[in-house]
């Protein structure tokens, strides 16, 4: 309930007061008995509306302080560890574990193991793509290496609704408001031969890749090897 609604509220008894009062409908003892039971209830109904709306705006407070808090502990461990897992799962896990978590894959697409990929300092070949399609539009990806451990967790979509955030970052958000949150990236702003930007943060073995296109975030990731 929001300060209109309650300013309405009280509004409508103020005027049925009024009516009452202005029509002459009770005798003058009566209108008294009656003019301290609405009074009293106002009193009533203030006093509840005023404590709701000092509970909502507590926790709106909260609200953004859990948030903020979440910010800071994911930025502390861009820093120090790295960010090792997204979507539910980790980076080194096993395809049977991965099985067992997200069940069978939409699609498998075999990787060329002549294609590296890396991160700040490592080289790696990955051997097989998992996709998980979502009704809502969205597709979450994991890549396997050689070894069948898990090396990239990915998310694509079109909508914030299609991806869980990574970080503060969800889908159709600006590079702006990317480095507003976490501050200057590690690597990039970089544009590939597809023409999408890559922003990235984390130390040198696992890190968090954003992916936009025109502007907006299209994809999350998280690539290396569990610490």
């Amino acid at each position: 309930m929001n300060i209109g609604t309650a300013i309405l509220i009280i509004g409508v008894f103020a005027l049925i007061v009024w009516q009452v009062k202005s029509q002459r409908l009770l005798k003058r003892g009566a209108w008294k008995r009656v003019s301290k039971i609405v009074l009293v209830w106002l009193l009533v109904i203030g006093g509840s509306i005023a404590a709701l709306i000092r509970y909502v705006n507590w926790s709106d407070n909260q609200a953004q302080e859990q948030a903020a808090l979440r910010v800071a502990d994911f930025n502390e461990a861009l820093r120090n560890e790295g960010i090792n897992e997204y979507l539910g799962l980790r980076l080194g896990m096993s395809s049977n574990e991965v099985l067992y978590n997200f069940g069978s894959p939409t699609i498998i697409k075999p990787i060329d193991s002549n294609v590296e990929f890396e991160t700040r300092n490592e080289a790696f070949r990955l051997s097989q793509r998992w996709d998980y399609k979502d009704a809502t539009g969205g597709t979450k990806q994991v890549w396997f290496d050689g070894s069948g451990k898990v090396r990239v967790l990915s998310c694509s979509g079109n909508y914030s609704r299609d991806c869980p955030e990574l970080g503060s970052v969800e889908i159709g958000d600006e590079e702006s408001s990317i480095i507003a949150g976490l501050g200057t990236p590690t690597f990039g702003p970089k544009i590939n031969d597809q023409g999408l930007m890559t922003i990235g943060y984390g130390p040198r073995t696992a890190v968090v890749m954003y992916w936009l296109s025109k502007g907006s975030v299209i994809r999350l990731t998280v690539m290396g090897r569990a610490q």
